[in-house]
């Protein structure tokens, strides 16, 4: 299932959400996210290291949406511009499984 759909269905996203948050940048969409973050937590975020974290953060992402967008752990692998092993070690890393077993 996509995200797309998966958010929708989960009321976390509409068409019209979507429409606005495709005409923000990807530096748009991280800065406002950390501001209504700082907002949460009445302007002190300053103790959890965003600078160190975030690394993290947006690999994981980047490899959750490769898993699902391209099916294999190859296609992954090369959309994302890594090496299979490089891959599999950043699964285990953010302990990712592929749900559906398909050859990789």
């Amino acid at each position: 299932m996509s995200l797309i759909k998966k958010l929708r269905e989960e009321k976390k996203s509409n068409e019209e959400f979507e429409i606005m948050l495709k005409h923000l940048t990807l530096e748009e969409m991280f800065s406002l996210r950390l501001e209504l973050e700082d907002q949460t937590f009445k302007n002190n975020l300053s103790g959890y290291k965003i600078y160190f974290i975030i690394r993290d953060v947006i690999s994981e992402g980047l490899i959750k949406f490769a898993l699902d967008y391209k099916k294999t752990k190859n296609g992954a692998a090369k959309f994302l511009g890594l090496d299979k092993d490089t891959l599999e070690r950043n699964m285990m890393k953010y302990k990712l499984l592929v749900k559906n077993k398909k050859p990789t």
